[in-house]
């Protein structure tokens, strides 16, 4: 029978010359092997359950799952592998050497595929196997046995979204020392090169679980609030619809502020319409979700023989990068969380063709990315004019959800109002703090304020701590101010706006507050809310209900549940009273909706835009 021990060294020499390309003698593996036993969790990673992606529900277990209650907040740590839980070397691992043992592009090529294949539960169940069945029994009994840790319910990856999103941004932004002659190479190899990504990732407090401190709690919340930013998927359907209505109909309240439409701007700055983004999107979007494990992963340049080329070449000089040219320019991470490159250039053109690096970012680059490519555009004209941009889109997306608010109010009878506006809200109460929305369900009462910002930069992106709480201080403290004021307006008397006289009523008021770009919701920015709240005594009256922190694909779900008989806020409540009450609505909905077309009536409009992405791509039928 064999030494255990030499077939220890044998596959890590195997390892360390598939990682690393470097000559390893015996001697340096005898001075530091760490053999982990099975009974004890060396658990590193962390990765949040953001719904909704990867494609996965609650019967697949092979990905994430919908919580069926509320995970603890340690349940996010330990969610995905990395390379020192089963490999017996000290980490943390040099990326540079592992890096330059195949060609840059044979590895972005590798790591793309590997991402396509985490993404749905049956190419990650064979990606899995097969990455097992790679590793001699030695590491392979290791690796099951870090795949078995327990991580509250959620269970583990081989590979998640934040290292793999990571490995290819350094890719992409650190230039090789050296690279071989062979541009080939398994994609297998590419695991454990996310796997040594992911052990030099600092993106957890401390390791296992326990009790943390306040200043463990705002790291685990940065990263939760950062990985939350990058994790979610979009309604295709929805954000379809959502961008032609916003850019299109919407964008006229941009002319009384910029002098043009919205979609006149971007026109001026990209050359291209909202439905050009959309139709070469979603050409590649859809060949990067069609993707089949042993298909090549970049698609032919042309995408198909009768694209029109101008407005392929445009679109690409907005969206892709060539390798060489991320090399010169992006630079390294400058931080965990610095995707930005990857957002804004979601697809690298390689001589195999255009890759997708990720189908969720080119999403977004092509949806609400769109602000940005006006917004950057005017900010190098002059900081005024994008200023007043920002201010015209914050209207035009009050806008679009003020519409969507409208079509939950109930049927009226005899013509009752049971919607008002802030001006209603003025005319009735004068020049007084007050919020966007007030719709009026009789035992319910929604109060709505709408902001058009998100996470900013350095929270976001560099990890800054005191910008987080700049921006929860902007983005929802300060609108809470103008909830709590409008309450107790109607608390004191309702019938200047709604005409019910006082003491007739006592219904329960629903503070909501609608983020345009989105806000990560988890136990820790939740919880933090709601301290938040307490300290500043705001919305604290038995009367109010707790805040809900909605965006944009919320409301829609909202009006489509309001066409189907719903009582809107009735959901509401039941998923504030829920065990998922500190995570995103659509947790709540996906569990008590299950089956159930969420999606309003009017997105049948979307086909007539589909028919229109047709014709721009050239497709004759």
């Amino acid at each position: 029978m064999p030494d255990p021990d030499d077939t220890i060294r044998e596959e890590l020499i195997r390892t360390r010359e598939i990682m690393t390309g470097l000559e390893v003698q015996l001697g340096v593996f005898s001075q530091s092997l760490i053999l982990p036993r099975d009974d004890v969790p060396y658990v590193s990673g962390t990765l949040v359950p953001i719904i909704g992606g990867p494609r996965a529900d609650r019967s697949d277990p092979g990905g994430l799952r919908i919580p069926g209650s509320e995970p603890a907040e340690d349940d996010f740590i330990g969610t995905y592998v990395t390379l020192s839980e089963y490999v017996p070397m000290k980490g943390p691992y040099d990326l540079q050497s592992i890096a330059d043992v195949h060609r840059r592009s044979a590895l972005l090529l590798a790591l793309v595929a590997v991402n396509r294949s985490s993404q749905h539960s049956d190419t990650y169940s064979e990606l899995l196997q097969s990455f097992e069945a790679s590793l001699l029994p030695p590491l392979r009994a290791r690796f099951q046995s870090a795949m078995r840790i327990p991580t509250g319910g959620l269970g583990r990856r081989v590979v998640a979204p934040h290292p793999l999103l990571f490995a290819m941004r350094w890719v992409l932004g650190i230039s090789p020392q050296s690279e071989p002659v062979e541009e080939g190479m398994n994609v297998l190899q590419a695991v454990p090169f996310v796997h040594a990504v992911a052990d030099n990732l600092r993106d957890h407090p401390i390791e296992g679980s326990g009790d943390y401190t306040e200043e463990q709690k705002n790291s685990l919340m940065l990263v939760m609030m950062n990985l939350g930013t990058i994790g979610g998927t979009d309604d295709i359907k929805a954000s379809i619809d959502r961008t032609v209505r916003l850019w299109n109909h919407y964008g006229e309240r941009a002319r009384s502020r910029t002098g043009s439409s919205a979609t006149e701007l971007l026109v001026q700055a990209t050359g291209l319409e909202p439905e050009d983004f959309l139709a070469v999107g979603f050409a590649l979007y859809a060949y990067a979700e069609n993707w089949k494990p042993g298909q090549s992963v970049a698609i032919n340049r042309g995408i198909h023989p009768d694209m029109p080329m101008e407005l392929l070449e445009k679109c690409l000089s907005l969206l892709a990068i060539s390798l060489d040219e991320s090399l010169r320019t992006a630079g390294p991470p400058a931080s965990d969380f610095d995707f930005l490159a990857l957002e804004s250039r979601p697809v690298v053109e390689l001589e195999c063709g255009l890759v997708v690096l990720d189908a969720n970012l080119l999403w977004r680059r092509c949806t609400s990315g769109l602000f940005w490519m006006v917004h950057d555009w005017l900010r190098d004209q002059s900081a005024r004019s994008a200023s007043d941009f920002r201010h015209a889109y914050a209207d035009m997306l009050e806008a679009l959800v003020e519409d969507g608010l409208r079509a939950l109010a109930p049927p009226a009878l005899g013509g009752a109002q049971l919607f008002f506006t802030e001006e209603d809200l003025e005319v009735a109460y004068g020049q007084v703090s007050r919020c966007d929305a007030v719709v009026d369900f009789g035992e319910e009462v929604l109060l709505v304020e709408v902001v058009s910002g998100q996470l900013t930069v350095p929270a976001r992106v560099k990890g800054d701590l005191d910008k987080l709480e700049e921006d929860f201080k902007k983005l929802v403290l300060d609108k809470c101010v103008q909830l709590d004021a409008t309450a107790r307006l109607l608390f004191a008397d309702e019938e200047p706006l709604t005409g019910i006289v006082k003491g007739v009523r006592f219904p329960k008021f629903i503070p909501v507050l609608v983020v345009g770009g989105g806000f990560p919701l988890n136990q820790l920015s939740t919880r933090y809310v709601v301290d938040r709240l307490a300290k500043l005594e705001l919305l604290n009256d038995p009367r109010i209900a707790p805040l809900c922190i909605l965006d944009p694909e919320d409301v829609d779900h909202l009006e489509g549940l309001a066409e189907r008989g719903h009582s809107i806020g009735r959901v509401l409540i039941g998923w504030k009273l829920s065990d998922l009450a500190l995570l995103p609505l659509n947790n709540h909905l996906l569990r008590e909706f299950h089956g159930i077309d969420r999606r309003p009536s009017r997105m049948v409009s979307v086909d007539l835009t589909f028919d229109t992405v047709k014709r721009r791509l050239g497709f004759k039928h």
